[in-house]
């Protein structure tokens, strides 16, 4: 939760005076942490120790109740009393007349729901880790007859020590006090609630483990089993069953979905009989403090966390309402918001409405003020008007003559897209090699690191190793060219079968001359022969026989045989070519083979031959194993992966947990381009290729179905130009005429509808167009006489046509540009004098013209040098001056503007360094670019996924990237 200023005309003010003035000598209170509908968060310095400290107050319209202070301090003395290390510790309970408030042990991190929103899906060992602490902490709870009733993701903390601990224990039941609680009212988060909490029935320890279960569920899909209004949500859980998590999740290990599945049982009584029995099932295990495992942990923990930043101690958990009662001041005005949506679609808006009334009971019109506790999850407008931003919770308040009300607002996405990356970070660091395997790329796109492949194990619970009793390996028979490289994954297993931790597989090889193997399983073919590579542990082994070739010759575009047009789409793949579906995390590295030059590349699952059936020639085949020099010619930065393309039209990728760049073997490309989780290249003959997330049909290739490969996308026209948005994709074909494809919930693909589109469909209103921008949710195009058309959400101002109403049609605006580009809610143009124009979203000061308020038509960019040209980010945009230098302005959290801080910057800022630029590329909290002739490359940021070329971290300066072969 955001930390947020003091509250000038609120109750809270004269809480936190209350509270200073208790404290003084003791404590000195220093700024919020957090707040929710039942208590607030403050940080505090503990004067005598010397240490840092979070104090919890309990809201005073919550004590209102009566008997309820008496309740409150009982519950949480009970509480004090539970030593775990995965419990939050409470240093002591207090209370002030009838404010009780308790000293808590300040957490440095993030809570697991910011995680989420962050990173979608996480690794299955993280996961498994994560479970053993958070479930091992319940457990040591139920034991001791407590029950936390509200397990979400919000009250599980992360540390950057890697440790998880549960917050508000007890919380809950405090509210279940009939003199606060409301008719028909139950006490819990829907989201994560058991179907005996949306009954109201008698709640035991089991109602813990289902919640557990739903935040399983949401770490291994990245989203939660049910959305919807409150009633939709509760009717779910009690009759539901939730969708398959191997469905959403297909490397999810089929034990691991069982155990979750069993822990969302409807009835208690056919759940886990203990939490101990289910955290058996799950494979949860604790790991030692020096397994990188640990490190991973902490990194997640300080994604987006400044040197400085003191988020978060505790994040108070808002209590549900069905409706909202008005907070009276000691003046006698009172407030109340009004209506209380039950939930809200991220793009979507909501008009909340604040009465005021007076002692008498009387509307008086006064001046509101509204803010949100968390804005990554929903902005509030200075007039009341909700916009849904990210999935997650957040309270809307609004402030008036002291008084205040809120509202708590759950935002849901219409259907959440699944992370098509790697699901954790690869642990080696060494240089990258040339992989002589097609479905590096694919380990990235499927869910799948290559180094985490051994990871996906599991422990007994009490910790101890287990033997191991067998060995697999990912492939048992390869063949490669001398000079490349591969990564050989070893599962190492118990005699039940399941992958289990400790030592790793000790590799080794019969002769070291034509095949090495280090200790990771990278092997590197050093000569022609064969020779026989073994992963031992405890006596168990497996083998690998590789066989190296000598290196051959590059195939071009001329010497490919000619496709069959009338068979390519549905011919049976050949035993040697790539799959086509992602990967598990252990089969990671499916092939070591050379890319079948006869194929053409389509998606074996394309049934419509006439679309397939063009007169376009094949795409340009290129050799997976012909290492290409180290200059990059066009770049593309997503949300979690950048890729680029090399001399030859190679493109690598890197990201999605894999920081060493990966060969797209089998295409030329002569543009790339990155959506939040997918890709598309464009070859010299207009073919589109996709890979990666496939939920909202992004890939074009009519389905919804993730691709670990490049897929043809189904349009039987050239494509001259290409622009991925977040989750949907644009091209300009033939006759200038754009086509886009993917998510429509805001009219974002043009037209004239707000359905998904799994086909490309053409863009309404007969526009010649030269060029296109697809942005978060909307999209941009320079018409042919440089006029810039924009469709889709307008609540940002993003259109550029002075409202804030969305269109599914094209509106084109006034004014001519020689460029156009598209950020998650702001657009920017450049004019053919080099003049930068940005509109839209402002909040980060991404629009660049001194201030943060958002604009619904086009702001100069407040530099006087000419800009040669212009990218937007999520929320932050750089541009690369006449002579090369480039500037960054907007957000920069994660140090995306590459000028040595994390410092938001309303104006352009130059990046550190004085390099001088020829391209450049804004991704979600990432930046890349690289100078003349493609070198250096450098990137800066956040490298959570290994977005910037590193395994995790944050680089506020360009880093160069290593892409010699």
């Amino acid at each position: 939760m955001s930390a947020s200023p003091p509250y000038l005309d609120s109750p809270w003010n004269q809480v936190l005076q209350q509270l200073r003035a208790a404290t003084a000598g003791e404590f000195v209170i220093q700024r919020e942490l957090g707040r929710g509908g039942f208590a607030a968060v403050f940080l505090a310095h503990e004067i005598v120790l010397g240490r840092k400290v979070a104090i919890k107050v309990m809201s005073p319209a919550v004590m209102m109740g009566e008997g309820m202070v008496d309740r409150f301090l009982q519950e949480a003395r009970t509480v004090a009393g539970l030593n775990h290390p995965h419990i939050i510790t409470i240093h002591s309970v207090r209370r002030l007349d009838e404010l009780p408030y308790f000293i808590m042990k300040f957490v440095r991190g993030r809570s697991l729901e910011h995680v989420l929103r962050r990173e979608g899906r996480l690794p299955i060992p993280i996961i498994r880790n994560l479970l053993f602490q958070v479930g091992s902490a319940l457990a040591y709870a139920h034991r001791r007859g407590v029950i936390h009733r509200d397990v979400k993701p919000a009250n599980i903390l992360l540390g950057d020590d890697g440790n998880a601990v549960v917050t508000d224990f007890g919380i809950a039941k405090v509210a279940e006090a009939t003199s606060y609680t409301l008719t028909g009212m139950v006490i819990g988060t829907l989201t994560y609630m058991s179907p005996e909490q949306c009954e109201a029935q008698t709640v035991t320890w089991a109602s813990d483990q289902y919640s557990l279960g739903i935040v399983a569920y949401e770490m291994l899909t990245g989203s939660v089993p049910f959305t919807g209004s409150s009633f939709a949500v509760m009717h779910a859980h009690a009759e539901t069953p939730p969708a398959p998590i191997r469905s959403k999740r297909p490397d999810c290990p089929p034990d691991l979905a069982a155990a979750v599945d069993r822990m969302l049982a409807k009835a208690p009584a056919e759940r886990w009989p203990t939490m101990a029995d289910a955290l058996a099932a799950l494979g949860a295990a604790a790991v030692p403090d020096t397994d990188p495992l640990r490190e991973e942990l902490a990194q997640l923990a300080r994604v987006d966390l400044r040197d400085d930043d003191e988020c978060e101690s505790t994040v108070p958990s808002p209590v549900p309402q069905l409706r909202t009662p008005a907070f009276t001041n000691a003046g006698g005005f009172s407030l109340a918001v009004s209506p209380a949506p039950e939930s809200l679609a991220v793009g979507r808006q909501v008009r909340l409405s604040a009465v005021v009334r007076d002692a008498d009971s009387r509307e008086v019109h006064r001046k509101v003020e509204w803010r949100s506790t968390d804005p990554s999850v929903a902005l509030v407008s200075p007039d009341g008007v909700v916009t849904g931003v990210g999935h997650g919770e957040a309270a809307i308040s609004a402030t008036a003559e002291g008084a205040e009300g809120s509202v708590r607002l759950v935002v849901v996405e219409p259907e959440r897209v699944s992370a098509a990356t790697a699901v954790g970070p690869a642990r080696s660091r060494k240089p990258w090699k040339w992989v002589a395997a097609v479905g590096t790329l694919g380990a990235i796109a499927a869910g799948a690191a290559l180094a985490l492949g051994r990871r996906d194990d599991s422990r007994a619970v009490d910790g101890n190793v287990q033997v191991a009793a067998a060995v697999e390996l990912s492939a048992t028979r390869s063949a490669v060219a001398v000079g490349d490289s591969a990564m050989l994954v070893a599962t190492v297993k118990n005699d039940r079968g399941l992958p289990i931790l400790g030592p790793p597989a000790a590799w080794t090889t019969s002769d070291p001359a034509v095949v090495s193997v280090d200790s990771t399983g990278m092997i590197v073919a050093r000569s022609p022969g064969t020779a026989v590579v073994t992963a031992r542990r405890d006596g168990a082994s497996a083998q690998a026989s590789i066989t190296v070739t000598a290196k051959p010759e590059a195939v071009t575009e001329a010497a490919a045989p000619p496709r069959d047009t009338t068979t390519a789409a549905i011919a049976p793949e050949p035993t040697a070519s790539p799959p086509r579906t992602p990967a598990p995390a252990s089969q990671a590295v499916v092939a070591i083979t050379p890319r079948d030059t006869t194929r053409a590349g389509g998606s074996d699952d394309r049934t419509d031959t006439a679309t397939a059936s063009t007169a376009a020639p094949a795409p340009a085949e290129v050799n997976a194993l012909e290492p290409p020099d180290a200059r990059i010619h066009a770049l593309a930065a997503g949300g979690s992966l950048t890729c680029g393309t090399r001399t030859g039209g190679q493109a690598v990728c890197w990201g999605g947990g894999q920081p060493r760049p990966s060969l797209v073997a089998g295409f030329a490309f002569t543009q790339i381009t990155a959506g939040d989780g997918h890709a598309c290249g464009l070859t010299s003959a207009g073919e589109v290729y996709c890979w990666g997330a496939n939920s909202q049909g992004q890939l074009g290739d009519g389905s919804t179905r993730n691709q670990a490969t490049p897929v043809a996308v189904k349009l039987g026209q050239r494509f001259s130009s290409l622009s991925a948005g977040a989750s949907h994709t644009c091209g300009i074909a033939a006759g200038n005429v754009a086509y886009c494809w993917g998510a429509n919930g805001s009219g974002q693909l043009g037209d004239g509808t707000e359905n998904t589109r799994l086909e490309p469909t053409p863009v309404q209103g007969h526009l010649e167009l030269k060029q296109i921008a697809a942005g978060g949710f909307h999209t941009c195009a320079l018409t042919s006489q440089g006029e810039v058309a924009c469709w889709g959400d307008g609540a940002s101002g993003q259109l550029g046509n002075k409202s804030q109403d969305k269109s599914v049609e094209p509106m084109v605006l006034a004014g001519t540009f020689k460029a156009i580009t598209a950020g998650h809610r702001h657009t920017c143009g450049l004019t053919e004098a080099g003049k930068a124009f940005c509109w839209g979203e402002n909040s980060k000061g991404q629009l660049g013209d001194a201030s943060t308020d958002d604009r619904s038509w086009p702001q100069p960019v407040v530099l006087i040098e000419p800009f040669r040209s212009i990218d937007a980010g999520a929320a932050h945009t750089c541009g690369i001056l006449a002579k090369g230098g480039l500037f960054c302005w907007g957000d920069n959290s994660s140090g995306q503007l590459g000028d040595g801080t994390r410092s938001m910057r309303a104006r352009p800022t130059a990046v550190a360094g004085g390099h001088r630029f020829a391209m450049v590329q804004a991704g979600a909290v990432h930046t890349c670019g690289a100078g003349e002739g493609g070198e250096p490359l450098l990137c800066w940021g956040s490298s959570s996924r290994g977005q910037a070329g590193a395994a995790g971290g944050i680089q506020t300066s360009p880093a160069e990237i290593d892409l010699s072969p």
